[in-house]
């Protein structure tokens, strides 16, 4: 007389001969009905349940069962098998775009689209654990990709953003960055060729509430700056002035 095994949903698994052992479904051994040395292969298979197929990365236990549990000692990390995704981290982050369904309180959800981690509160609401996502930092940064000039060359550039948005640069030369740069990565400038110098420069206004100095360690008056700036013809008229303060 055959074996029926089921799913814990009803369905047929497999039907297993009498005196014949299947190791073709699941990770377990299956024995039939009369099998000689059974023992050998229930007392196998406590020990695989007991230690959860404990094996390095490249031996996943074969023919896993949706929920079935496995201790990866690589990465020395529990995990369970989904049908969808294969195996997972137990209570690992779920990663999607939308707003996942299900979790507890504690869990976390990361939204690759926004680049946030939030955690799902004791009030059933979603709270973001960074200040800004990646994509809106504010601060000082290195960019991903150089900062090139019109020839191609790379530069070193240091970002000041606010909110995602570049409004300045620390760089340790002067030159025109790439048209692609200049409207990109600095496309705040309104311009195709837009011009840093050694140092600071800054897109936008700067206001100053206090006293300017110079590299003479004497003060410039806001007054003269905005007469400088005035008589100045050209950008490069500006800078020439500038240093003569």
């Amino acid at each position: 007389m055959s074996y029926i095994i089921y799913t814990n949903s009803g369905t047929v698994l497999t039907t297993i001969p009498t005196g014949k052992l299947n190791t073709s479904t699941t990770s377990l051994t299956l024995v039939g009905r009369n099998t000689s040395n059974y023992g050998q292969f229930f007392n196998q298979n406590f020990v695989n349940l007991l230690t959860n197929f404990a094996s390095p990365s490249w031996l996943a236990p074969s023919r896993p069962l949706e929920g079935q549990l496995w201790f990866d000692t690589i990465s020395g990390k529990l995990k369970v098998f989904r049908n969808s995704v294969g195996f997972d981290v137990v209570n690992a982050p779920i990663i999607s775009d939308s707003q996942p369904v299900g979790q507890v309180p504690g869990d976390f959800w990361y939204d690759p689209s926004e680049e946030t981690l939030n955690f799902l509160n004791g009030d059933g609401q979603y709270v973001i654990t960074n200040t800004f996502p990646k994509n809106d930092v504010s601060g000082w940064i290195h960019p991903q990709t150089p900062i090139l000039d019109v020839s191609t060359s790379s530069q070193q550039v240091t970002l000041l953003k606010s909110n995602g948005n570049v409004i300045g640069a620390i760089t340790t030369a002067s030159f025109t960055a790439s048209f692609n740069d200049s409207t990109g990565v600095f496309s705040r400038a309104g311009t195709g060729a837009f011009n840093l110098v050694d140092g600071l420069t800054i897109i936008g206004d700067i206001k100053v509430t206090g006293t300017v100095y110079s590299n003479t360690n004497s003060y410039v008056l806001l007054s003269t700056l905005k007469s400088v700036v005035a008589d100045s013809t050209s950008f490069a008229d500006f800078k020439t002035r500038i240093a003569a303060l």
